[in-house]
């Protein structure tokens, strides 16, 4: 059984169908039983959605580690 942190880790490649598909379907179930992890994903997709349409500059590797850490750290 994968963790929120794995979850937090692998968010994005999980949006970007970057994963096999067996990594993928251990997310999927993840994600459905995990309320903060759905909430997670859905803030994360409206977050790229925001950004790339305003053509924002992408995060530097640390400000991304930053995030990660914080969501990590918080249920």
């Amino acid at each position: 059984m994968l963790t929120c942190r794995d979850v937090a880790r692998e968010a994005s490649d999980y949006i970007d169908h970057a994963q096999p598909w067996h990594r993928r379907w251990r997310m999927a179930f993840h994600i459905f039983i995990c309320f903060y992890c759905r909430r997670f994903l859905r803030h994360l997709r409206v977050t790229r959605a925001m950004t790339q349409q305003r053509g924002a500059e992408p995060a530097s590797p640390q400000e991304v580690a930053q995030i990660v850490e914080h969501v990590c750290n918080h249920p």
